[in-house]
């Protein structure tokens, strides 16, 4: 995500389910607030995560749950 206000700040999981031809990552958390892809400068010490996971993986998205957090997930191709 971006700085640290932008960090859900909240105990999180990190679940990897494997298919045959591709792998999705996820992030679970506390928070409600989405992820936010920002354009940071490129002296800048964060702001990239959302950016990279949208050039490098297949897919990406975000489910809310709602009174318990969400998750953000992202599907890799494998091979």
């Amino acid at each position: 995500m971006g700085s640290r206000d932008h960090q859900a700040l909240t105990p999180f999981t990190v679940p990897l389910t494997a298919f045959a031809d591709h792998i999705i990552l996820a992030v679970r958390d506390g928070s409600a607030g989405w992820p936010i892809r920002l354009h940071a400068q490129p002296d800048a010490a964060a702001g990239r995560g959302m950016a990279i996971v949208d050039v490098v993986s297949r897919d990406w998205g975000v489910v809310l749950e709602r009174g318990v957090g969400k998750t953000v997930w992202a599907a890799f191709d494998v091979g």
